[in-house]
């Protein structure tokens, strides 16, 4: 069974932070365990929106098949956005840009474009651990013993 939510945001600088406080609560309600490649992904996505694109809604939409995979959606929804395309090399040692989406193509197992403003990415399901998973050293909780 997979499960979907979405939200919108304005295309300004703050969205990509906003994007990952909200993909992560997503992931963890759903039980995903390990969303650091997932934040590095919605990072990439939402800022590539930010700075390329019309200026307008960014929709970010999570997909997860628990025990299978988790993808991040994020669309561009200006009238005027424009395709991109996944790069199969590296920019030149110099660039200022162009390693943004070839980071989310390494992160992930799949990834890919709508030819339409919407880029997504997949990872692989990890499962959260276990309330109990006996650690040797728990963390205590903010203000506990000194």
């Amino acid at each position: 069974m997979t499960a979907r939510w979405s939200t919108r945001l304005p295309g300004e600088p703050t969205s990509p932070r906003e994007a990952r406080r909200w993909v992560a609560q997503r992931l963890a309600d759903a039980g995903h365990g390990d969303p650091d490649a997932v934040m590095i992904i919605v990072s990439e996505l939402v800022t590539n929106v930010v700075q390329h694109g019309g200026g307008g809604t960014v929709r970010v939409s999570v997909r997860v098949a628990p025990g299978e995979w988790a993808q991040v959606e994020v669309k561009d929804e200006t009238a005027a956005a424009s395709p991109l395309a996944f790069p199969s090399v590296p920019p030149p040692a110099d660039a200022e840009h162009g390693r943004g989406l070839l980071l989310v193509s390494e992160l992930s197992a799949l990834s890919g474009t709508d030819g339409h403003g919407m880029t997504w990415a997949r990872v692989p399901w990890v499962a959260a651990p276990a309330a109990d998973d006996g650690a040797l050293f728990p963390v205590p909780a903010a203000g506990g013993a000194r």
